[in-house]
């Protein structure tokens, strides 16, 4: 073993450390980077805002049986024209015989 040996082994270490800082510095993410992420971020307090805001399941649940109970008495309502309109037509009808 040279005394330059151990040089190269040093001097390879450091261009294995060299190479591996160079890879750490390519993937690590610049101040503005991390300012800009910050920016696009919602705060704790825009979440619970918009936690607040929604509406739960069981709310969701209870407007839709709330709109299905309307829908049916819609639907009844037109029943009930549509046998109004009938007797209507009937006693044109008769009438118009007459």
């Amino acid at each position: 073993m040279s005394i330059s040996e151990p040089w190269h082994l040093i001097l390879d270490k450091l261009e294995i450390m060299q190479q591996e800082m160079a890879e750490m510095k390519a993937n690590m993410a610049t101040k503005q980077e991390l300012e800009d992420i910050k920016a696009n971020m919602a705060t704790k307090q825009e979440l619970e805002d918009m936690k607040a805001n929604m509406a739960t399941k069981a709310e969701l649940n209870e407007i839709k049986a709330d709109m299905a109970k309307g829908f049916a008495a819609v639907h009844q309502a037109i029943r009930e024209i549509d046998v109004i309109v009938k007797r209507l037509e009937q006693n044109q009808e008769q009438q118009m015989q007459l």
